[in-house]
């Protein structure tokens, strides 16, 4: 693990632990074994550090998405299922943030911006819009709902909850594939 990577995630599990608020450069360095120098050398500030750490944690996300599309998931099931095996790691991280979030609201922008990418990601795969929103939707909503206490389910309820996601999202997915595969045969011929 490179010396970025301890400082990440010393400071995810700071975070976590004692909610940003009780996060210090200096507490981070210590957890991450590395001086206050190391530290400032990687991260400028406390604001970049923790854009730095959301980046790490869509990073995380992005590869476990990818990890399932390679054992041959198709896109928006793979988003689901990493939204739904995500949300109870990162709950207390999650907490943290949107705390904070509400003091700072450009910490906010590095989810954002990835949120964004995953919505253009969805929709080239074409995955229709509406089915995109709900992905996002459910997803957001079990992250944000496991960081306020507000979700508690048990792996047999997340598992209904992830069937029902991809129910409701798979038949217009279906009708969005058949209709690109119709055009194409038309066009072939």
């Amino acid at each position: 693990m490179s010396v970025r990577e301890r400082i990440l995630d010393a400071t995810a599990q700071i975070a976590s632990e004692a909610g940003v608020a009780h996060l210090t450069l200096e507490r981070v360095a210590e957890k991450s074994g590395v001086s206050n120098g190391g530290l400032l050398y990687h991260f400028a500030s406390k604001d970049a550090l923790l854009k730095a750490v959301i980046d790490h944690e869509a990073d995380k996300f992005d590869a476990a998405v990818d990890r399932l599309m390679g054992a041959g998931m198709p896109l928006l099931e793979a988003y689901v299922e990493a939204s739904c095996s995500t949300h109870r790691r990162i709950a207390g991280l999650a907490a943290s943030f949107l705390a904070a979030a509400a003091l700072d609201r450009t910490l906010l922008a590095p989810y954002q911006a990835r949120c964004e990418a995953w919505r253009e990601r969805l929709r080239a795969d074409g995955v229709p819009a509406d089915a995109v929103r709900a992905a996002k939707l459910m997803g957001d909503g079990l992250l944000v709902g496991s960081a306020l206490g507000l979700v508690a389910l048990s792996a047999d309820e997340l598992a209904s909850v992830k069937r029902h996601m991809l129910w409701l999202m798979r038949p217009r997915y279906e009708v969005e594939l058949l209709r690109t595969a119709e055009a194409a045969l038309a066009f072939g011929t």
